[in-house]
């Protein structure tokens, strides 16, 4: 049987991001590893253990569905469903024990079957907006949620 880099993308989000087993992360992604994404620092692989672990000491039941992946050559481009629960203050926004589910869409770049390079964008203001408790949102272009 043979593995592709998609097998290791969908073992790497349920190991990891559902079911918080960071200890198997380097079993999926590079010690030489790039994070590209905005917010994640340092651009590292400590970078990415220190957000990983901020999502799921922040939203309870992280889950992670694969709603679309595409593989080409060395690299997977998905769209993501991410959900939990918040139950740590985000963004500003108290902890109310909200639901919410969110589109993530990303690139990652692999290298003898490990993630070397990641480009990620999650939906911030929707999930701002599930999160939100009536506190009201103040939006960059001068509207108001």
């Amino acid at each position: 049987m043979t593995i592709s880099i998609s097998d290791v993308y969908r073992c790497y989000l349920r190991q990891i991001y559902n079911y918080g087993k960071m200890d198997s992360l380097t079993e999926y992604v590079a010690t030489r590893f790039v994070e590209h994404q905005k917010g994640v620092y340092p651009p590292t692989i400590e970078g990415l253990v220190t957000w990983i672990a901020a999502l799921h000491s922040t939203f309870s039941d992280l889950k992670i569905t694969i709603s679309e992946l595409v593989e080409t050559g060395d690299r997977i481009w998905s769209r993501l469903l991410m959900e939990g629960r918040q139950i740590k203050d985000f963004m500003g926004i108290e902890a109310a024990g909200k639901y919410f589910n969110i589109d993530v869409i990303e690139e990652c770049r692999f290298h003898d079957f490990r993630i070397v390079e990641h480009w990620g964008v999650f939906d911030r203001f929707a999930l701002l907006q599930q999160i939100n408790s009536g506190q009201k949102l103040v939006l960059p272009f001068g509207g108001v949620s």
